[in-house]
């Protein structure tokens, strides 16, 4: 099955992911000695800067370097891959090795090697407010807020290298389409990109020419399309103003009834999508998964699935201090989700989570297992074979300049 992810990000955000090759853990740059991260000067040692999260005496035997001790066990701490001041909200990708991020304040795509980190190679600059973003092995796809425009890159040779750098200094970043409204979701997948843009879904081909409708919401609904998912036959989305899930065949041969029209006037056919599942009123718009046999989202404090056409939906997870879910990502059996900080909060708001994601025929509902502390903002996932990665953002020291925004990870 072919999954997606968002949006980068607050990603599709894309936010599709990888498998990857196994990597060497301790060759990643700022392992911190506690599980939470300094958004400050960039300069600083990570390790230096992390607070003492539990204290000495919460593992006995202390830690190892590069571990943090999170209720009483030792994990793998959570690493600074980059850091991205300014950006105000960073969405992210994943493909081929390399994490690539839009920042919505700065107008750049930037991308790092997610094996070592380091300093951030630009792929693209002055894009007009970009915001969802999807890769693959060779071509990176983001939506610009500001113009409408789908901008792209070719990278040359492999995704890998450091050929971005060379690419964005040729101005090889180009607009592929533009859209009919704001885009609000990007997946690419074999030989085609898909996205939302107004009340529609569409596909078009890698190579170009003209995008073809695969849903569009009947004329008396109010309602947006947002992340992506697919398998061989369907495209799954989100619709943040009706709340639902929805689904439509992803070769452009979806048609139903209109259901706005007169029923004596004969209501035609059009490529109406089919409702999978109604929120419960706070979806997460920005990622939807197709995993085995299920399509997966969250609400408000929980990840739910559902085998589309059966009676009900099954809750996967919930966030072990009762606050929002605001990102998630599927990976390996398992669901790594943010808790949000709501008003008050808990002691767990602004955690990484992680649960069982489970099978359809149900068992226990599990609060979520926290694996990173202090992660502020989180939104924006990603994963591969070894590693879990999500975008963080909080208030700039700058009075009055955009969130300062960071690129995070942890060993699964």
């Amino acid at each position: 099955m072919l999954a997606a992810t968002l949006l980068a990000a607050c990603g599709a955000s894309s936010n599709s992911f990888t498998d990857g090759a196994v990597r060497d853990g301790d060759a990643r740059p700022d392992a911190l000695d506690a599980a939470a991260i300094d958004l400050g000067d960039a300069t600083s040692s990570d390790a230096e800067d992390a607070p003492d999260v539990d204290g000495a005496s919460a593992c006995a035997p202390a830690c190892a370097s590069g571990d943090a001790c999170i209720d009483g066990s030792c994990l793998p701490a959570p690493v600074v891959l980059a850091r991205a001041p300014g950006c105000g909200v960073a969405r992210l990708a994943l493909a081929d090795g390399r994490l690539f991020w839009t920042e919505s304040a700065t107008g750049n795509v930037e991308s790092v090697a997610n094996a070592v980190g380091g300093a951030p190679t630009r792929v693209a600059s002055s894009q007009n407010k970009p915001g969802p973003i999807t890769a693959d092995d060779g071509n990176v796809y983001w939506g610009n807020d500001g113009d409408l425009t789908i901008g792209q890159i070719t990278l040359p040779g492999d995704a890998t290298d450091a050929g971005a750098a060379d690419a964005a200094a040729n101005g090889a970043a180009s607009s592929f389409i533009t859209a009919a409204a704001v885009v609000k979701g990007l997946l690419v997948s074999g030989n085609f990109l898909y996205y939302t843009s107004g009340p529609s879904t569409y596909r078009v081909a890698r190579a170009g020419g003209a995008p073809s409708t695969l849903a569009t919401f009947a004329t008396c609904k109010l309602s947006q399309p947002v992340a992506l998912a697919l398998d061989a036959d369907y495209v799954y989305q989100t619709d943040m103003l009706s709340q639902y899930i929805t689904r439509a065949r992803n070769d452009g041969t979806q048609r139903v009834n209109d259901p706005c029209a007169a029923a004596d006037a004969g209501a035609p056919q059009i490529a109406a999508p089919e409702t999978i599942t109604h929120s419960q009123g706070e979806l997460y718009f920005d990622a939807i998964y197709r995993a085995g046999d299920e399509v997966v989202w969250a609400d408000h404090t929980s990840v739910y699935a559902k085998v589309p056409g059966a009676t009900s939906n099954r809750v996967v997870a919930t966030s072990a201090g009762s606050d929002a879910v605001t990102g998630f990502v599927v990976t390996g059996g398992a669901v790594y989700f943010a808790e949000g900080a709501a008003l008050g909060g808990s002691p767990t708001s602004g955690t990484i989570q992680v649960a069982p994601l489970g099978t359809p025929d149900g068992g226990d509902t599990p609060a979520g297992k926290v694996v990173a502390l202090v992660q502020p903002g989180a939104s924006s996932f990603a994963a591969d074979a070894t590693h879990v990665y999500w975008t963080t953002h909080a208030p700039s020291a700058t009075a009055g300049a955009a969130d300062d925004c960071a690129i995070v990870s942890v060993a699964k």
